[in-house]
């Protein structure tokens, strides 16, 4: 946790920029952790596959869709249709958003911090400690910080994500292959980003941590091995972390990611 400002989401994704998700939330970073094994993922359709095909009907035709660098105006209009939110309409306004998205989600589902292609959001709250029985834990007045966030989350229509991503998707899969993904469908990154937030435990309170110089580790060993994206959501809250969560499975469901 530096000083220094970075913005998670999840989508959360998840479709945090571009629905969210993801999806995002302002967090302090700290040093990247040692990779560890993440905890099973939820039990899902394979991708790009809906989860009850018979129950199903055939998607329609796609859109004729502009070019990458042309396509902010009307990934914008899908977006509106999404949650009436002030915030959220704001938030949408920057530019690159399908590429800002996918290098987000990307970074999501290899366990890293997102901060750096999600800068559009700002919580000037400081993180906050208190010191109990002679330790320091975090103050659950720092998990307000992210009240706001997690409200915009929560706004958004999840029934409304399939046609956005079902239009759309030849974009996502675009700006992936600029990322170096030339035969690697972006539902398979979004699923993998997803399953990685949903893996993330919920800690009980109170939360302990250690001072180290100008940052904080969590006291609890597992906490501290888990991945940066992953420590971002632990720093949410426990009542956070399960509505962005909830949140997280009812998109993945929608977008036939896992099993309704």
């Amino acid at each position: 946790m530096q000083a220094q400002k970075a913005v998670i989401g999840i989508a959360v994704v998840l479709f945090l920029v571009i629905a969210g998700l993801f999806y995002h939330f302002v967090l302090h970073p700290e040093p990247a952790a040692v990779p560890v094994a993440a905890p099973e993922a939820p039990e899902i359709a394979p991708v790009g596959q809906a989860a009850n095909p018979m129950d199903k009907t055939p998607p329609p035709p796609r859109i004729s869709l502009p070019d990458l660098n042309e396509s902010d105006e009307l990934v914008r209009r899908y977006l509106s249709a999404c949650s009436d939110d002030r915030d959220f309409r704001h938030w949408i306004q920057v530019s690159d958003l399908i590429r800002r998205f996918v290098a987000a989600v990307d970074n999501i589902a290899h366990g890293n911090s997102p901060a750096s292609h999600l800068s559009i959001l700002n919580i000037s709250r400081p993180f906050e400690t208190k010191g109990e029985g002679g330790r320091l834990t975090i103050d659950p007045a720092s998990f307000q910080r992210f009240d706001r966030v997690v409200s915009v989350f929560l706004s958004l229509r999840t029934d409304r994500l399939r046609s956005l991503f079902h239009d759309l998707e030849p974009l996502f899969d675009d700006a992936l292959r600029e990322l170096g993904y030339p035969e690697k469908a972006f539902k398979e990154t979004l699923w993998e980003a997803m399953a990685h937030l949903l893996a993330t435990p919920v800690p009980n309170l109170p939360i302990a941590v250690e001072k180290k110089l100008i940052t904080y580790t969590l006291v609890d060993a597992h906490l501290e091995s888990l991945t940066p994206a992953q420590k971002h959501l632990i720093r949410m809250g426990p009542q956070h972390i399960r509505r962005v969560q909830e949140q997280t499975k009812k998109i993945a469901r929608e977008l036939d990611l896992w099993e309704r």
